[in-house]
């Protein structure tokens, strides 16, 4: 029938007056509209981020460069993501439209994942076998690997036991794909990994294949450019000189020693202020809910109808819908009068309108129909009678308010209507007054009776969504601090990953309330998620300056950066590249998707890059956790740590 009406409405165009409508399947049509329109992007998403992570892993070795690897990573990734769509579906959970924003998720993950893998790999040395070398680089990077699936995956699963349907379906689809992700990223990429691992030990070209010779041999200036790389045979006895990624050199040499200065870390604290304050402001002025505008794409017919309701309709409330669910004989005077008290009940009411006529109740209407005609109902039988021969097929408006059962002798359930006075403000605490106090009146009977309108589904938000974002927010922090404590056991890390998760939180929400963001459903997953993105970059962080042997604050604050720059920037950018095309979506829901993660991967870096590190350098240990744990246990632990480290260093 919706589809019906929007055809006859394209098909009778008027220049005379502009027509608006809405049908029970709206939203259904605009689900669909909005999933058709994703598909090119994930397509264009997918082949951006394994362009940008073939770019990543090119050197001027070209032996040592890795792009098939990279496409590698980017099919594992996709493998996650085809085979929690199979998985789920085939054991019946429902595919929503908010589900069609998983695998920009997944894919900015599995992308993580591969740099993890192929910066251990770098770490090992190439005099190795492959056999040797790939068996390092799991002891390396199986923890951080872990680490970033056990948080995320964590996240999701906190979101999976929302009160919010839609929420619960998104993070099954999104933790399930995590899940995929690290099992193909030690299986499928692992063999990948061992492949490339030949070529390089062979010391071919990474492009055509062929056996190449190292730069310091190779016969001209355009060989040496286009074509050597690898082992060379001259020092191939003699310990090799590795070269660094010049980005790993920018941080070592250049960005740690400006942020450790002290006029800069000054800086850095009155910019930190700024932030927070600017987040506070923007925390109290947070928005909760959602309207049904946002739902839809911006151009669908349901958004110009509520628009125009909203702008010329303000002044008229809802209708509501009070159900009888229950069989009664409607024919006792009782009955009837407390369904006559239940609709004073609702006129009496600051929400509703005090005229007689301010309902439309086929009870009274058929009762002053049996008085003006003479016909006598005194029991069930008559009473259905004459409602079934006489009433309804004059009034037809009533068809719909009456069930009867499948013999016609009773009344199964009805319902009433009742017209309520108009809302002029957006206010969510108005709307959700107006809410119980309709449910509060429908209730209070003696009589089953339920009071329902569809704005009810929105309204709902405002009782639910602030005690439910509280709720996972605690779960997910106590949660990562405990992954934490398990996988990486130094307790002065959690203190730190506990500072720098609040402060996150605090950014995200408050910048998402400027960026015209509210508290809803969408944005309450995607808070819970950023913990988990973030969680990665502060533990590892803190991790790194309290186990580093070097003296002071901030050579530990600089070897920090050294080991761990790349990789935070590395993973910032590929998951902003992954999500980036859902902003292009005219829908508020992935719009708002995109500003919070954005917000979350952002801020995360920051506090990751610079943040974090000033404040390790102002407040950190004096004293490196290593040296004091070589000279307590005779250094039994260096090696331990350098190798749950390991992974980070791209030498």
């Amino acid at each position: 029938m919706g589809r019906c009406l929007y055809c006859i409405s394209i098909e009778l165009p008027s220049d005379k007056f502009d027509m608006t409508f809405i049908v029970s399947t709206t939203f259904d049509h605009d689900f669909v509209d909005i999933v058709y329109s994703m598909i090119d992007l994930l397509i264009i998403s997918c082949f951006t981020l394994t362009a940008f992570a073939v770019v990543s892993c090119m050197m001027l070795d070209w032996v040592a460069s890795k792009p098939l690897l990279a496409a590698f990573g980017g099919i594992s990734a996709f493998l996650a993501v085809v085979s929690s769509f199979g998985l789920l579906t085939l054991v019946g959970v429902p595919f929503t439209h908010l589900v069609i924003g998983m695998p920009f998720l997944t894919l900015g993950v599995g992308v993580d994942d591969m740099f993890i893998m192929i910066a251990s790999w770098r770490s090992t040395s190439p005099h190795l076998s492959v056999r040797d070398r790939l068996g390092k680089t799991f002891s390396e990077a199986a923890l951080s690997i872990t680490i970033t699936s056990i948080t995320d995956a964590l996240a999701f699963g906190i979101g999976a036991i929302s009160t919010f349907p839609s929420v619960r379906i998104f993070c099954c689809y999104c933790g399930m794909a995590i899940v995929f992700d690290y099992i193909y990223q030690l299986t499928f990429f692992g063999g990948c990994m061992a492949l490339i691992g030949r070529r390089e030990k062979q010391n071919r070209h990474c492009v055509t294949f062929r056996k190449v010779v190292s730069k310091p041999e190779a016969p001209s200036a355009l060989y040496k450019s286009f074509c050597a790389g690898g082992i060379s045979r001259v020092q191939h006895n003699r310990e090799e000189s590795r070269s660094e990624h010049l980005l790993v050199k920018f941080f070592n040499e250049c960005y740690g020693p400006l942020i450790t200065n002290n006029w800069f870390k000054i800086l850095t604290f009155v910019c930190y202020l700024g932030y927070l304050a600017l987040a506070i402001l923007g925390c109290s002025q947070l928005s909760e809910g959602i309207i049904p505008q946002q739902l839809g794409l911006e151009d669908s017919y349901s958004v110009q109808y509520y628009d125009t309701h909203s702008k010329y309709f303000r002044d008229y409330g809802p209708i509501i819908q009070v159900v009888i669910s229950n069989q009664l004989d409607y024919s006792n005077n009782t009955v009837q009068n407390e369904i006559n008290a239940v609709i004073r009940n609702y006129q009496k009411n600051v929400y509703y309108n005090d005229q007689e006529d301010s309902g439309q109740c086929w009870l009274t209407d058929y009762l002053l129909f049996l008085n003006k005609t003479g016909l006598s109902a005194d029991n069930e039988t008559s009473f259905i009678y004459y409602l079934r021969e006489s009433f309804l097929p004059l009034h037809e408006i009533y068809k719909l308010d009456v069930i009867f059962s499948s013999d016609n002798n009773s009344i199964i359930s009805s319902r009433f209507l009742i017209f309520s006075r108009g809302i002029t403000t957006n206010s969510a605490k108005l709307k959700r007054e107006f809410m119980h106090e309709s449910r509060k009146i429908a209730t209070s009977s003696w009589i089953p009776m339920l009071a329902y309108h569809p704005s009810f589904i929105f309204d709902d938000h405002f009782d639910a969504i602030l005690p439910s974002t509280i709720q996972n927010i605690v779960i997910a922090t106590v949660g990562m601090l405990l992954v934490s404590l398990l996988l990486i056991p130094r307790p002065i890390c959690a203190v730190y990953v506990t500072v720098s998760i609040a402060s996150i939180v605090i950014g995200v929400i408050g910048y998402m309330a400027l960026w015209d963001v509210g508290l809803d459903f969408v944005s309450m997953i995607t808070i819970v998620v950023c913990i988990g993105f973030s969680v990665d970059y502060s533990a590892h962080v803190t991790y790194a300056f309290v186990i580093s042997p070097r003296d002071s604050r901030n050579e530990r604050a600089i070897e920090s950066l050294h080991l761990l720059g790349l990789p935070i920037l590395q993973s910032v950018l590929s998951t902003l590249i992954a999500i980036s095309l859902i902003s292009t979506i005219k829908t508020y829901v992935f719009r708002a998707m995109f500003r919070t993660m954005f917000l979350g991967i952002t801020l995360g870096g920051l506090h990751g890059l610079l943040f974090l590190p000033v404040l390790l350098s102002f407040l950190g240990p004096s004293k490196s956790v290593r040296k004091v744990d070589k000279h307590l246990r005779r250094g039994t632990c260096e090696e331990e740590d350098m190798e749950l480290l390991g992974w980070w260093d791209h030498s």
